[in-house]
């Protein structure tokens, strides 16, 4: 993810810095989620709901734990 460094340089003004190495893991699981619910032909709700499923099981810190 092209973005972790500078999420993390934000996080780090107010929090411990580790916002950008917590999101990496949920992003990747719901995009690679969303992918095999396209591939399974899943409807759109089916394929959000999945996908934020896989996020919120993945993502960590306080941001993976709130959005779960």
């Amino acid at each position: 993810m092209a973005n972790v460094d500078e999420l993390g340089r934000i996080d780090a003004v107010a929090g411990d810095g580790d916002h950008g190495i917590g999101m990496e893991p949920g992003i990747v699981a719901a995009a690679e989620t969303a992918v095999n619910m396209l591939e399974r032909q899943a409807g759109a709700a089916t394929l959000l709901q999945r996908a934020a499923d896989a996020w919120a099981d993945r993502a960590g810190g306080t941001s993976g734990a709130i959005g779960g």
